[in-house]
Order: C-alpha cells, then structure tokens, then sequence
C-alpha cells in the first residue's frame, strides 16, 4: 500500500512576462508537495518538513525574479517556476531521506500545473497474441542496441577496473580508493595536526555544493579527499579562496554501503557551529558531535574522532582534517558489518551537494574473490557481444518476413 503526504505552501512573488508591453505584476502562488510517506517511520515530522521548504523558498519569496540570476535567460513563468521549483526541492527533500513525486503550483485555483518524476507506463510492455513483442518495439530495440551496448560495456570495463585496482593491493590492505582518480599514491598514516602536509600526496577531488555544468576549476570548487584504512574514515577539505569566511561545519553526512549513514556537525571548543564571527585565526582543535536526529547520542562527541581546523588569513584559505572510528557507523548501525564494507560516501549540503557526493569504494572480500569478479564480468560482457553480433540479423529476418 503506497500512502503520500500533501503539505501546501504560498509565496508572494513578482514578475514580468515581456508580453503586452511586459508589466510587472504580483501574483501570491499555491504550492502544493506530494511526498511519500517514509516505510521506516510511524508518521512524518512536519516542523522538520516545513521548515526545511520554508528555509528554502526564502529565496523567491517576496522577491522580483526578473532581477535572480536564475532567471536571466528564462523567463519567470508560472510552467518553469514549477519545474525549478521540483527540482531543487527533490534534491533537498532527498537529504532528509524523503520523496518529492509531484508538486503543483498555481495563481489561481482554477488553473493549477503539475510537475511529477517520470514513469515507465505498463503500456510499453504490450505483447501480441503468442507471446511476440510488437514489431515496433522490436525495430525500437534494434535501433537502440547498438548505441546502448557500447556504453553499458564501457560502465562495465570502468568499474571492472575500480575493481581490480581494489584487490590488487595498489591501495594497500583495507584502503578504500578515492572514486574516479587514475592513480591511488601512498596513504602511510594520517596525522590529525592542522599541519595537513599528510594530505600532499593523496588523491582528491573538485567538489561544490551546487550541481554545474561549468568544467572544474580550482578557484570555483573546493578541494577534498576521502578514504578508509579499515578502523578510520578519514576527510581533508581545503576551502576555495573566495568562500574563506564560509566554512560550514553543520550537517556532515557519512554513508555506507547505500544504507548505513552517520551524521555528524562540527563545533568549536565552546559548543558553536561555523562559521562564526568569534573564530580565532591559525590551528584549532574542533570537536565532531552526533547531528540531533532523536537518539541517546544526540550532540554528544564521537568517540575516538578527531578534527582540526584551519582558519587564515586574508589570502588564505580555510582548511579542515578529520577522522571518524568505524565503530561510531556501527554504535549507530547495529546492522552494519564492518567486514563487509564496500562503499562510503560523504556529502554536506553546505559543501557538498548529494549529487558529487565523495565517493571511496573498495572491497573486503579478497584478491581471490575480485579476480572470480572481474573474470565473470569479462564473461558476461562477450556473452552479450557475441550473443547480439550473431544474432541481430536473424531477428531482423524473421520480423520483415511478418
């Protein structure tokens, strides 16, 4: 039984359409989120919801989007409103592990519009009478096979090699590598000091709290790196020089293996969040707590972390190191296997948007296992390659003698 949630919201905005003259003009618009009901809980919270939507649509609310940057180009109409808006509140609603399906707005409720994820209808799997599929949907296939096989190969070659690298031992035993970076470099031993002259020599990535399609740059996206040796998680982020007085420390997500998350805030010796205004500049010792979500160790340390923080100057750049004992996953997991971690992912919505979450994958099953692994890939790529190379003229055949 699927059940949803619908919480309605209004916002004052203006804008102006460019049409009859192009007048500026208000409109008090209805939003209406249909959100589905979480499985693993009794009901939802809705001070935690409202507030989170609220916190959001401060942004247009009371304002004049021909004037937002993300209007510049695209006209403010009620259609592209609703769009943005389900976008963007998908994604945020997503870091408080809730589903946005639909989202209607209106100026009136007499004309509302609707804005819902896409679905795969039942009607595309239609079959004719003895168990034949459609001769459209079969010329369909063959005219996607050949463009989908090349890809799907390469996504398989790509993480066969993620794979391999993991149970050679290049990366050293239990270290989870760095997503995506060509060379792993020695770990050796992370050393929590503020100094981060450990860091110099592993990999990292470009990372920024909102999705773009601008090419990476160090001077638009912060510098980051995340891995495991098996007992510790370890994080450096070197803040990018324009944002020095923005280091968030709020809302730190760690996840594992899809399912197993730890969610942490960073504070300073007297208990307060950053940024602040009270922060002294050079090395600091700050303190890793549990994030409020309703448990026993809720704004309590973590036991075993540690972090260091570095605030400069003018022409510096703020920095942080830290590191979380995999025991704290587990106190908050009890399901979790430690032995069995393959996948940990970090993301902050202050640094680092959900969507180019650090990602580190690894393996605990062995050199044995992995090679068995990536012989069976190896197996299933050719059988797909050869199996559609030999017979893809036979279907054509027999569909043109229907």
């Amino acid at each position: 039984m699927k059940r949803w949630y619908k919480n309605s919201y209004r916002i004052n905005i203006e804008h102006n359409l460019g049409d009859g003259g192009g007048v500026r003009h208000g409109h008090t618009l209805e939003l209406a989120l249909m959100i589905e009901h979480p499985s693993d809980v009794v009901f939802l919270s809705y001070p935690n919801l409202d507030e989170t939507v609220h916190r959001y649509l401060e942004e247009y609310d009371k304002k004049y989007l021909n004037e937002l940057e993300k209007f510049s180009n695209l006209p403010p109409t009620v259609e592209h409103l609703g769009e943005l808006f389900f976008e963007e509140l998908r994604a945020v609603l997503q870091l408080k592990d809730l589903t946005l399906t639909s989202l209607e707005i209106s100026e009136t409720p007499l004309r509302v519009y609707i804005v819902s994820a896409p679905t795969v209808r039942s009607q595309n799997r239609v079959l004719e009478s003895g168990g034949s599929v459609r001769p459209q949907k079969l010329k369909l296939m063959q005219k996607l096979m050949p463009i989908l096989m090349p890809i799907l190969m390469k996504k398989l070659i790509l993480l066969l090699l993620v794979v391999s690298a993991a149970v050679t031992g290049n990366m050293g035993a239990g270290v989870l590598k760095v997503y995506a970076q060509e060379e792993a470099g020695g770990y050796g031993n992370i050393l929590i000091d503020g100094y981060f002259d450990d860091w110099e020599d592993k990999p990292h990535s470009y990372v920024i709290n909102y999705v773009s399609s601008q090419p990476k740059n160090q001077k638009n996206y912060h510098y980051a790196s995340l891995f495991c040796d098996g007992d510790f998680v370890y994080l450096h982020i070197k803040m990018l020089s324009g944002w020095k007085y923005s280091f968030n420390g709020n809302e730190y997500y760690f996840q594992i293996n899809d399912r197993y998350r730890l969610n942490v805030n960073i504070l300073d010796a007297n208990g307060r969040s950053f940024p602040n205004g009270n922060a002294p500049l050079g090395i600091q010792t700050v303190y890793v707590k549990y994030k409020n979500d309703g448990s026993m160790y809720d704004n309590r340390e973590v036991a075993g972390s540690q972090a260091c923080l570095y605030i400069g100057g003018p022409q510096e750049q703020d920095e942080l190191e830290m590191k979380l004992p995999m025991a704290a996953f587990q106190l908050k997991n009890p399901g979790l296997n430690l032995d069995n971690v393959s996948k940990i992912e970090m993301w902050c919505p202050n640094l680092i948007v959900r969507q180019l979450a650090l990602i580190s994958v690894g393996t605990s099953t062995g050199p044995i296992a992995g090679i068995l692994l990536c012989l069976g890939m190896v197996a299933l790529i050719l059988f797909f390659r050869n199996n559609w190379g030999s017979n893809r003229k036979g279907r054509i055949w027999r569909l043109r003698q229907r």
